[in-house]
């Protein structure tokens, strides 16, 4: 227990992309794991943030994952899964946005998996909350214009209502809806508004 707190004191520490992923590959040697490390999806947000990092971070953040992302569940809470047909662990939050990878050096019995997985399912919310600070920051990542259409259509209100509230056409309202969708690396409405709600970002 006293380990696990102080790696959680740790978290709380981390203040970059470049801190947590230094951090995920020492705690990757400390269990003789090939490989752990921060993988982001490749979306608008992910990529302002890869913007202040160096070339190399970015290629270890960056690359073609679509078979992880595609199994990965659809939830807003963090949580472990262990991928089919892929030689990875993952610890999956924020709807898919990031997951940390781990490939152990060996196939893991019934219960090193069983271990190793309620290790790592209590860190993913601290991870989780870690990941969302240095990302985001004090910074909201949408526009004024973005934030008041995903709180009006969070208020059931149809694209027609909201053009009359804003006083912006309806085709502004789909435009500001579709670049938030980009920007958060979620498909659907639903899973936006409850992104923003998860992060503050909505008065309600």
């Amino acid at each position: 227990m006293q380990y696990l707190l102080k790696i959680q004191s740790q978290i709380n520490e981390l203040g970059s992309l470049g801190q947590i992923s230094e951090f995920l590959s020492d705690l990757g040697q400390d269990f003789n794991y090939l490989s752990c490390s921060l993988l982001l999806r490749n979306n608008l947000l992910a990529s302002k943030a890869l913007g202040r990092q160096s070339k190399s971070l970015q290629n270890c953040l960056y690359g073609n994952f679509d078979g992880v992302w595609a199994q990965l569940p659809k939830a807003n809470i963090p949580q472990w899964v262990i991928l089919s047909g892929v030689a990875y662990l993952a610890c999956a939050f924020n709807q898919g946005a990031a997951v940390i990878l781990i490939e152990p050096k060996q196939l893991l019995t019934a219960e090193q998996k069983q271990a190793t997985a309620l290790f790592w399912q209590l860190l993913a919310s601290p991870l989780s909350e870690c990941v969302q600070r240095v990302l985001v920051g004090d910074e909201s990542p949408f526009t004024q214009a973005e934030i008041a259409c995903i709180q009006w259509t969070a208020d059931c209100k149809t694209p027609q209502e909201i053009s009359l509230l804003l006083t912006i056409s309806e085709q502004d309202v789909n435009d500001h809806i579709q670049h938030s969708l980009q920007k958060t690396g979620v498909s659907h409405i639903s899973q936006l508004i409850g992104f923003c709600r998860q992060w503050g970002l909505l008065t309600y």
